[in-house]
């Protein structure tokens, strides 16, 4: 059983001093017994992001569109196809440009916040090629056929965001280059969230004419559900909900300390923590067949849309580190 003198916090020299064995234990107990272990201004700069540079910047490109009717009415272009189209060229260009889940302190990124095209855009800097050792294109390292593709799809991206309509002739480069740049490099594809935003973007283009991108997205949306909420299906997702209500700057003391089996002693993920998680799986599973199932029934797409608002709406508000929060949003 632990004492009170052996509580947090403790004195910087025992820290630094102490076995690495010891010092993890320090700073674990440490961080557990903090009510909000990310300070609120961290929390406040990244929501600034997620509200004025994500949705700001989709703002911003859908008044390029023909017929814009001003920001002043947003319930004539909020949900319109052209203002889907434009945030989901807005998203793989944000992801790609390094605003992403990647940005910030809470991912170990300082001075500058950011990677991305830092990275993508720089001659010699390390890369994971798809064929590693082929001629051209298998190097570990980038060169200028790398970094001239990629500041060419994000001018492709920019210059359908500001086009008066967006159509499919807008959409083949960087539906050709992501992939291409994916070969080149596979951190570009996974970065750019291709599993995604890139499928979504096959849809938009292959089904352009007769609007059966609209149903083909949906379909997208549920996979990614489906298997977003299988991803969560092992033992260590506890542990993940475990430390985002811990960091979540909402949670009463008690609470978080019932979110470990014995705080301070045994900082294993609870019950309670095991609890979140499965109803948190079994949530985010219901979601998609429940859209898919309900549709005929518009009390019952609300009821889905209020549950599938507050779930996201819950990990957007815990900020959690690493976590590509503009998804929830």
């Amino acid at each position: 059983m632990t004492t009170q003198a052996d509580l947090p916090p403790y004195a910087p020299e025992r820290i630094l001093n102490a076995p690495f064995p010891e010092r993890v234990r320090l700073v674990c107990r440490t961080w557990a017994s903090q009510v909000d272990p990310n300070p609120l201004i961290i929390t406040f700069l990244y929501w600034l992001k997620y509200f004025v540079l994500y949705l700001g910047g989709w703002a911003a490109f859908v008044s390029f569109g023909a017929g814009y009717p001003g920001f002043g009415s947003p319930g004539d272009w909020l949900f319109t196809a052209d203002a889907f189209q434009r945030l989901l060229l807005w998203s793989l260009l944000y992801e790609l440009a390094g605003f992403g889940c990647s940005m910030g302190p809470m991912n170990a990124r300082f001075l500058p916040p950011i990677g991305g095209f830092l990275y993508f855009m720089r001659p010699g800097t390390t890369k994971l090629a798809l064929f590693p050792g082929a001629p051209l294109i298998g190097g570990i390292t980038r060169g200028w056929l790398d970094v001239g593709l990629h500041v060419a799809n994000a001018a492709f991206l920019l210059r359908a965001l500001v086009a008066p309509e967006i159509t499919p002739g807008l959409l083949l480069p960087p539906l050709l280059l992501i992939p291409l740049l994916g070969v080149l490099d596979k951190t570009v594809f996974l970065a750019a969230r291709g599993e995604h935003y890139w499928v979504a973007l096959v849809c938009l283009w292959a089904a352009a004419d007769d609007a059966r991108w609209i149903p083909a997205c949906k379909v997208v949306w549920c996979f990614i559900w489906f298997w977003a909420a299988t991803s969560k299906v092992n033992h260590h997702f506890p542990s993940v909900i475990m430390v985002m209500m811990n960091n979540g700057p909402f949670f009463p003391k008690w609470l978080k300390r019932r979110l470990f089996v014995d705080y301070p002693d045994d900082l294993r993920p609870s019950g309670l923590a095991s609890f979140a998680a499965k109803a948190g799986t079994v949530t985010e599973y219901a979601i998609p067949f429940a859209l898919l199932l309900v549709s005929d029934s518009m009390l019952a797409t609300l009821a889905v849309l209020l549950v599938m608002t507050s779930f996201h709406g819950f990990i957007s508000l815990n900020n959690p580190s690493g976590m590509p929060i503009e998804w929830n949003i």
